[in-house]
C-alpha cells in the first residue's frame, strides 16, 4: 500500500493536517464505524488490528478542539483529515 506524504495546510483559524492511502478505500456507510473503539472493517482473523488507533486520534483531535474525517470514494484510496484550531487551546 502506498501512502501519500502527509501534508499541512495552514490557514487563518486553523491548522488542517491531511494523510492519503491508494488502499481499498472505505465505502461511505463505514466512514464513521471507524472512530468508534475496537471497530475494524475487517474480521479479526484476516488481520492484525485492535481498532483502538482512530478512536485514539479522535478523541486526541477532540481534546484540542478541531475535527477529524475522512474522504473516500469507498473503491480505492482515502484521505484521513484532522484540523486544529489556532491557537490551540489545552483544558
Amino acid at each position: 500500500m502506498f501512502f501519500e506524504v502527509p501534508s499541512c495546510l495552514n490557514n487563518a483559524t486553523e491548522w488542517i493536517f491531511y494523510v492519503a492511502d491508494n488502499g481499498p478505500g472505505i465505502a461511505p456507510q463505514y466512514q464513521q464505524k471507524i472512530f468508534h473503539l475496537f471497530q475494524t472493517l475487517t474480521a479479526k482473523d484476516q488481520a492484525e488490528s485492535t481498532g483502538i488507533g482512530l478512536s485514539l486520534i479522535e478523541k486526541i483531535v477532540h481534546s484540542w478542539q478541531g475535527k477529524i474525517w475522512l474522504e473516500s470514494d469507498g473503491v480505492q484510496g482515502s484521505k484521513f483529515i484532522f484540523s486544529v484550531p489556532k491557537p490551540i487551546k489545552n483544558e
